[in-house]
């Protein structure tokens, strides 16, 4: 099984499996910089790869990210955990299309969920929303889009649900998959597997 962990610190995000371990700088924008990469255990699953964007949704999300300045990959990783990529998908609670917009949420934004870029426009004017509401914390804005900006302002922070921590966890798992993605094809080494969190602490000051 694979224990997925995210720490947070000193304007970093800790990512780790049991395959892999990651420190990723996260900007306000949700654009990433990994500064620390390792193996944690050989014998462990590896990381699932993460499936290339479907090609008709890859230009919209890039119009949606450049619109409000969001990191394509955040928005991409969004995505999958709302709907899959599925542009008719219709949750039990009603929440409709590729970013899982409730009917008065869709309304208030002018936006048709059912139609594509609509939708992912719509999704990433949230997303920048509450990005911007909570000073650019990436856990914080996914529990606001998951459980409601209501519950993280009832708790303090982010909500006890399993659902919306289970979410949150996930999102930065994908995002960390993507990272670990691009550290891989450019052929770099993981450092000691024993030593990876103190080494990344040593290397970037992560408390």
């Amino acid at each position: 099984m694979v224990v997925k962990t995210f720490l947070f610190g000193g304007g970093l995000w800790l990512g780790a499996t049991a395959a892999s371990a990651q420190v990723l700088s996260l900007d306000a924008d949700g654009h990433m910089t990994v500064l620390c990469t390792a193996a944690q255990n050989a014998q462990a699953a590896p990381v699932a790869p993460m499936t290339t964007t479907p090609a008709a949704y890859a230009p919209m999300i890039a119009r949606a990210a450049q619109a409000y300045q969001l990191a394509p990959d955040l928005l991409d990783t969004l995505i999958r955990e709302e709907s899959g990529y599925d542009a008719r998908a219709v949750s039990k609670k009603g929440a409709v299309g590729l970013t899982q917009f409730m009917p008065t949420t869709a309304k208030a934004l002018g936006v048709d969920p059912y139609d594509p870029q609509q939708n992912i426009m719509g999704g990433a004017a949230l997303l920048r929303h509450l990005l911007d509401a909570y000073d650019g914390h990436i856990d914080l804005a996914l529990a606001g889009y998951n459980a409601g900006q209501g519950a993280v302002a009832k708790y303090g922070g982010m909500p006890p649900y399993a659902e919306t921590r289970e979410y949150v966890g996930q999102n930065l798992a994908n995002l960390a998959a993507i990272s670990e993605n691009a550290v891989h094809k450019a052929g770099q080494a993981p450092i000691n597997a024993d030593n990876y969190i103190q080494s990344c602490q040593a290397d970037t000051h992560v408390r």
